[in-house]
């Protein structure tokens, strides 16, 4: 991802605010688990689908390599 266009920048933006505001409407209105779950995958779908953001390398974290000597 090129963070100097801003044309994948904004469904990051975008679904990082509906996941906020998600969290907002709960506290404020007890939605339902069935409801915060679908909402929060369609605005997860947001940063991964047209905004293109993804892990293409997790530099060790999971496969940490040991020294056994």
């Amino acid at each position: 991802m090129d963070l100097s266009s801003f044309s994948e920048l904004k469904f990051l933006f975008l679904g990082l605010f509906l996941h906020m505001l998600i969290g907002f409407s709960d506290d404020l209105l007890d939605l339902s688990p069935k409801t915060k779950l679908f909402s929060q995958f369609f605005a997860s779908l947001l940063i991964i689908g047209p905004g293109e953001l993804y892990f293409s390398e997790f530099y060790g974290f999971f496969w940490h390599p040991r020294d056994f000597s």
